[in-house]
């Protein structure tokens, strides 16, 4: 970019220059003053336009080379017969094991555990599921004993934990003052844990 800035400052000396030699000199009162005064810049920033684009040049190609490294080299031709080998059995093996799976009953074996994983947790989440489309006589569910991984939810999977933007400051079910929260609906957001909470920058509520 800079070095058609100075092509472009290049131009403007250059037409300065004709300028002043063949018809009157601009800012100078002789001719030979304006040509020195606008053809040196003129030259100077041609030249350094000229070395730019060049030095450009060579770095993309060096760029080219790093990225192709065999382009531009002779390849070697390879005389004499070449015979293909098949890799033996234990090679094979090596191959296309993945951790202690080495023949073909035990990745069958690491297919059923595979699905069984999956039938678990496609059951538990049908258990998380069935459990959000309970009564809504409790409306607020609580899941995992870790207090920063607990889950503040209600029957709509929507967080119960209120966050008080006025004061940085989140209730969470249970608090003396989480009623109250619950009516300033204007300042509150809501989070479904305490650690999405502290990550918003909210503080627990004394």
């Amino acid at each position: 970019m800079i070095e058609w800035i100075f092509y472009c400052i290049g131009i403007i000396f250059m037409m300065l220059f004709l300028k002043s030699i063949l018809i009157k000199p601009i800012f100078f009162r002789e001719k030979w003053q304006a040509g020195l005064g606008y053809g040196l810049p003129a030259i100077l920033y041609f030249l350094l336009f000229v070395l730019m684009v060049n030095s450009e040049y060579a770095l993309s190609q060096i760029d080219i080379k790093n990225q192709y490294p065999m382009s531009g080299k002779t390849q070697v031709a390879v005389s004499g017969t070449v015979t293909p080998s098949n890799p033996s059995s234990s090679q094979q093996t090596s191959l296309y094991s993945f951790g202690t799976i080495s023949s073909s009953v035990n990745f069958q074996n690491g297919l059923i555990n595979l699905q069984n994983d999956l039938i678990s947790v496609q059951n538990d989440f049908n258990t998380l599921q069935s459990n959000f489309g309970q009564s809504s006589t409790n409306p607020i569910y609580t899941y995992s004993t870790d207090s920063k991984d607990k889950l503040y939810v209600d029957a709509n999977g929507k967080g119960t934990i209120i966050g008080d933007t006025s004061n940085n400051t989140y209730y969470i079910p249970g608090n003396s003052s989480y009623n109250n929260e619950m009516k300033n609906t204007k300042n509150s957001v809501y989070f479904t844990t305490t650690w999405a909470a502290e990550c918003a920058g909210y503080k627990a509520s004394k």
